[in-house]
């Protein structure tokens, strides 16, 4: 057996497979007295068959099958071996019609080849760190919202900034009755709340989704999407009711802070430090995807384009063709060039993530949601128990592992990475969001 490597450029391969008959030979005769010792044909005894007859019926196929194996562990093997680093998967070439019959068998295969990155660290322009800040407007907006949460809620025939309406609603597509709650301030559509507003005298209103909300949330609670194009849908209000907030006194303080607020200063301050600590998350993870956009944008190589698109034309479930590849291409690109880069930076950084590391993540979770539910005397035999469930479960592993793997990439990116600090409103953070 002969492997041979023609280089068609810096990033495309060809490697060639010669496989001698040969080659194979011990395992054919091995496989074919197997056979012979099971075959069963007409005329003769099971395990009597004559060697020649078992050859004439099954050699050249299991030619075929033996050399292919050959052929795919050798090419495994020497890929390992060569330490070639690939995109994609091997493409057979013109490796269809082979004569079996044959004294040699020649298999050439197509490689796409990994190109060498050279990770730009520190960056040039500094990445802005966000110091999201709960201002007073917001504290304010939040403390209105638990006003109303904890409020009560009575039967109105005045539509106001505080109705609350129960209905159904259908629309093309989906033909029955849909049930969706939904609150007069949650409305964006002035058209739609000057309707709203003669609930006394109509119960059943046709609009358009054009404009309908303020956030998408909303959308996803009627429509299941954010719709692309305007959905024209007729509305059947069922119950209208207005929600009282309620006063800002120690028995609300009570319920939302369990006792550890006096005074309305003291609740928006803790309110204002919950919030600001869970907005720190947010921030890292913004911090996380534009240092990983300025390194996709400036870290500059090339791929072997033509490769991937005629491996994925080969590789797709359905039948597509080279111009609709090229199109799936460009979709990838971009997802293409980020994974190339997080080898690159685990490579360079000698990032490893054992099975250790992902146990002991598991078990601090565990422990974290058993105190949450009041469980703090757990057993260390249901705790194993619980973590080998979820070390088991393939799914749950994949999604640690890429979650811990974030975090050392954030601290590569935290270390290496040139940015600079910004205090900024959370409304104002939102806004900028959006942009990016």
């Amino acid at each position: 057996m002969n492997i041979t490597r023609r280089e068609q450029s810096k990033l495309h391969a060809v490697i060639t497979i010669e496989v001698s008959a040969k080659d194979v030979e011990k395992n054919v005769e091995k496989v074919l007295n197997n056979y012979r010792k099971e075959a069963s044909l007409p005329g003769f005894r099971k395990g009597n068959i004559p060697i020649t007859v078992i050859e004439k019926k099954y050699k050249t196929a299991v030619i075929g099958d033996e050399v292919n194996k050959l052929v795919n562990s050798s090419l495994q093997k020497y890929i390992e071996t060569e330490k070639i680093k690939f995109l994609g998967n091997p493409i057979p070439l013109d490796n269809e019609n082979i004569d079996w019959k044959s004294d040699s068998f020649i298999f050439n295969f197509e490689l796409g080849i990994s190109p060498k990155i050279k990770l730009k660290f520190p960056n040039k322009r500094p990445i802005t760190r966000y110091n999201i800040l709960a201002d007073d407007n917001f504290i304010n907006q939040e403390l209105i919202k638990l006003q109303k949460q904890y409020g009560k809620i009575v039967p109105s025939n005045e539509v106001s900034s505080s109705s609350e309406f129960s209905a159904s609603i259908t629309y093309d597509g989906n033909e029955n009755n849909k049930d969706v709650t939904f609150s007069y301030e949650e409305i964006k559509s002035k058209k739609v709340k000057k309707e709203l507003n003669k609930i006394n005298s109509i119960k059943e209103f046709n609009f358009s989704s054009k404009s309908l909300f303020h956030n998408d949330n909303a959308f996803l609670r009627f429509f299941g999407a954010v719709p692309k194009s305007p959905i024209n849908f007729k509305l059947s209000v069922k119950e209208h009711n207005q929600r009282i907030p309620c006063d800002l006194n120690q028995e609300f303080f009570d319920k939302v802070f369990g006792g550890k607020v006096k005074s309305v200063e003291d609740c928006k301050k803790e309110l204002k430090n919950n919030y600001e600590n869970h907005f720190k998350n947010q921030s890292k993870q913004k911090f996380f995807n534009d240092m990983t956009e300025n390194l996709i944008n400036n870290t500059k190589f090339s791929l072997p384009k033509d490769f991937l698109v005629k491996w994925l034309y080969k590789t797709s479930k359905n039948k597509i063709t080279m111009d609709e590849a090229a199109l799936e291409y460009l979709k990838m690109e971009k997802g293409i060039r980020y994974q190339l880069i997080e080898s690159s930076i685990i490579e360079e950084n000698k990032i490893k993530i054992s099975p250790d590391d992902i146990r002991a993540f598991f078990r601090e979770n565990v422990e974290k949601q058993m105190m949450i539910y009041g469980r703090k005397n757990i057993s260390e035999e249901e705790l194993n128990n619980i973590v080998k469930r979820l070390m088991d479960n393939q799914d749950e592993v994949k999604r640690v592992y890429s979650q811990i793997l974030n975090e050392k990439i954030y601290e590569i990116f935290n270390e290496k990475g040139k940015f600079k600090s910004k205090s900024i409103s959370y409304d104002n953070f939102i806004k900028i969001s959006k942009k990016n």
